[in-house]
């Protein structure tokens, strides 16, 4: 590409405060700018990160902050969208529908309930763009109860995509909720070889009951 031109970044979508969700901004950043690339203009961040106070010791990531503070330093013009269930979005030519949000798994008091981690925090969305529908799991799921909280906002046949981002690096197998999605394509934010490597031979053969081998696509 060419070095000499920035590329626009319209939206930047943050899932969680996970190290793993927030830890690349900075060093992907510095390793542009090092292979002779101008730094990436950044239009959007968009995300909704729980409080300190929304259950005590529970706030943000060293790393989340790390990212807040570095794009806070280097784009004092970014527009900052929080993310709210309910909420749609239009960036251009993308549709973006947020179907799930911290806010749902807060409790009348105010705080997350005990057993909950970072994980079941994250914003669940969907983005349409060329009439195709990819829906972002993130890392949804690891409560039991998450799940049936999302599902209960809509009706079944609502969830129906083209494209599925599995639950958490392939780990959640959120069986009622990827059958809502029956998507036509799955995405596995992992390798097959690690799978294979853990003996979770049986995390591939569920995604085969989704779709053919050939329309999973592994990182």
């Amino acid at each position: 590409t060419d070095k000499k031109t920035p590329w626009n970044i319209k939206l930047w979508y943050f899932t969680h405060p996970d190290d793993d969700h927030n830890g690349l901004t900075q060093p992907w950043i510095n390793y542009l700018k090092s292979h002779g690339y101008k730094a990436p203009n950044i239009e959007n961040v968009a995300f909704n990160y729980a409080s300190q106070r929304a259950r005590e010791g529970y706030g943000k990531s060293s790393t989340s902050y790390q990212m807040i503070n570095y794009i806070n330093t280097n784009y004092p013009n970014v527009n900052y969208i929080k993310l709210h269930t309910g909420m749609v979005l239009n960036i251009g030519e993308l549709n973006i529908e947020v179907l799930g949000s911290i806010e749902n798994m807060v409790g009348k008091n105010g705080k997350i309930p005990e057993g909950y981690d970072t994980n079941d925090t994250c914003t669940i969305a969907r983005f349409t763009i060329a009439g195709k529908k990819f829906f972002f799991c993130g890392d949804t799921g690891n409560h039991s109860d998450v799940q049936n909280i999302h599902l209960s906002l809509y009706s079944n046949t609502y969830f129906k995509s083209d494209v599925n981002q599995i639950a958490h690096h392939g780990i959640n197998m959120l069986a009622r909720l990827n059958r809502y999605i029956d998507a036509d394509y799955v995405l596995v934010s992992n390798g097959y070889e690690v799978f294979v490597a853990n003996n979770m031979m049986n995390n591939i053969n569920y995604f085969e009951t989704l779709v053919a081998p050939d329309k999973i696509y592994y990182a």
